[in-house]
């Protein structure tokens, strides 16, 4: 699972990094853009459970609302729907989403402070 993790965010994310925008232009201030990525959400297809993330132990994503949307424990609803951090395609789609959009650089979460949190409490080790 180390080996995923460590080969996911630097195989997929970095490249995706290496060409962003650069500005070499000494009359433009140019500030790069930094994200912070969190990569703890859960589905069941994935690791077979919801997790805490999307239900933060008062939703349940698998009530669907008038509007299509699950209930999850967000004020908005993901284009792609509630998604799992470790799916490989999911993954895929937030780099190409972050390439397009310019995004200099990436702080990926990865502490879970002490609560163990399945698929992600492993990073730490």
């Amino acid at each position: 699972m180390i080996v995923r993790i460590f080969l996911i965010f630097h195989i997929l994310l970095y490249p995706a990094l290496l060409f962003c925008k650069n500005n070499d232009n000494p009359n433009v201030n140019y500030q790069s853009i930094w994200v912070h990525y969190m990569p703890w959400f859960n589905t069941p297809e994935i690791r077979d459970s919801w997790g805490y993330h999307w239900t933060m132990n008062y939703c349940d994503p698998e009530q669907i609302n008038a509007q299509g949307n699950r209930n999850i424990a967000s004020y908005f609803t993901p284009l792609i729907g509630p998604y799992d951090s470790t799916d490989l395609a999911v993954l895929r789609y937030h780099a190409l989403l972050m390439k397009a959009a310019g995004i200099d650089g990436v702080f990926i979460e990865i502490l879970n402070y002490g609560i163990p949190f399945p698929g992600n409490s492993v990073c730490l080790k």
